[in-house]
């Protein structure tokens, strides 16, 4: 019987040594759209990338397309500095001016400057090009963009605002929205301004001071997160404090301070209510929602009413009374049967202040309007007591000129409670 060779067998390749490639990096790749202008990886050098599986390379994005389209890959590799790049945005990035980017198609692209819409002169090489583009910004986010997801709303690592549709959602075209974040704004800046005068500024810093719940509403673009951003800085340092967002936003310099980000757009995101009831479980002193629009905001008066926290949040509403009729609204839908009566009466449960926003025809965002929320909670009756208003002037048609409409308001006993002194004089009736 013959016997076996005893040759030694070949060594068995580790597997930490395999030399598979990985695009871990390139995949999930997060850089702020500040630095997208540097940005020139494809334009700096011969392309290292390597093609995955599907035949496409990493962060290079797809077109969509139909059962029984090609899609021309030589050409696209062809153009590669044409479709992988990012256009004209880049440039438009650039200037500090513009705070929005309206694109609605490749020649067809809008800018917001200075609170007014203007065209731009600049285009996109093609359909194809923007597409491609919109599908590079959607990865440095997380998400993708094709014919199966065709839209997308989410925000960079800067904390600017993405939002694209892409065909068969857009009908004529692809589409693209970039919204700048709420840049970082003091007391002081609005002052610089002209968004608010002296006075009304230091009776609305003593009111957050003095614990007041603070409503800002207004017209999307009317400045609610901007005017927020900086009364939020009055928020005394020994307060805990946690901030729910959508996109953060907020940027505040306290000590103690927790952020927490709901990204709607990522799969396994967590509803805006469910973090709010979660917050209330850290034993906060103040929660501050950077925009509400569902569950989340009855979540958090109810907290207020149960005496758990005091509260600042943003609302698009045009006026007081359609901020009461949406929060009634949204206890309906929530599930719990309550009465009328009962939601009444916790939105009447602490003293509350709603500020109006408005963007004037000049594009200039100012505080318009003052209110206090205030009525009786027996007789289940709301009360809108108006402070201060910005009215027409002969001089100032336009923009108008901030007065006092004559009231005190309740809460400054709880102002001066704290240890500031305001006078009452300063809420005195002025004649124009």
């Amino acid at each position: 019987m013959p016997v076996p060779s005893s040759s030694p067998l070949p060594p068995r390749q580790d597997r930490r040594e395999s030399s598979r490639p990985s695009f871990a990096d390139e995949r999930h790749c997060h850089l702020p759209l500040s630095s997208l202008s540097s940005l020139r990886e494809d334009q700096g050098g011969p392309a290292t990338a390597v093609a995955d599986r599907s035949g496409r390379t990493p962060g290079s994005g797809f077109l969509p397309t139909t059962p029984g389209e090609v899609v021309n890959r030589s050409r696209c590799s062809a153009s590669h500095d044409t479709d992988e790049n990012l256009g004209p945005l880049p440039e438009l990035l650039a200037d500090p001016t513009i705070t929005e980017i309206l694109v609605t198609g490749p020649a067809s692209i809008h800018v917001e400057r200075r609170g007014r819409i203007e065209k731009a002169d600049a285009r996109f090489a093609s359909a194809e090009h923007l597409v491609r583009t919109i599908q590079r910004l959607a990865q440095r986010a997380g998400v993708r963009v094709d014919a199966r997801q065709p839209l997308v709303d989410t925000r960079l690592a800067d904390g600017t605002r993405l939002s694209a549709m892409i065909p068969p959602l857009a009908v004529d075209g692809p589409v693209l929205s970039l919204r700048r974040g709420a840049a970082p704004c003091r007391p002081s800046d609005l002052l610089a301004r002209g968004s608010v005068p002296r006075e009304v500024l230091d009776f609305l810093e003593a009111a957050v001071v003095a614990r007041v719940n603070v409503l800002i509403h207004g017209e999307p673009g009317s400045g609610k997160t901007t005017l927020l951003n900086a009364l939020c800085r009055s928020i005394p340092h020994n307060e805990r404090i946690i901030t729910i967002e959508q996109g953060v936003e907020l940027k505040l310099d306290q000590p103690h301070v927790i952020r927490l980000d709901a990204v709607a757009a990522r799969d396994g995101a967590i509803p805006l209510e469910q973090l709010v009831r979660q917050s209330l479980r850290m034993n906060p002193d103040r929660v501050v929602l950077g925009e509400a629009r569902g569950l989340e905001s009855w979540e958090a008066w109810q907290a207020v009413a149960a005496g758990q926290c005091r509260m600042m949040m943003t609302i698009s509403a045009r006026d007081p009374r359609q901020v009461i009729a949406r929060m009634e609204a949204v206890a309906r839908t929530a599930g719990d049967h309550m009465p009328r009566r009962w939601v009444r009466q916790s939105l009447l449960a602490h003293s509350t202040l709603l500020i109006e926003t408005r963007r004037t025809s000049g594009g200039h965002r100012r505080v318009n309007r003052v209110w206090e929320l205030s009525g009786s909670r027996k007789r289940v009756r709301f009360r809108l007591r108006g402070l201060f208003a910005c009215k027409a002037t002969s001089e100032n048609p336009a923009d108008g000129q901030f007065v006092a409409l004559g009231r005190v308001p309740r809460c400054l006993s709880l102002i001066h409670g704290v240890g500031i002194e305001l006078a009452e004089s300063s809420f005195a009736r002025r004649v124009l």
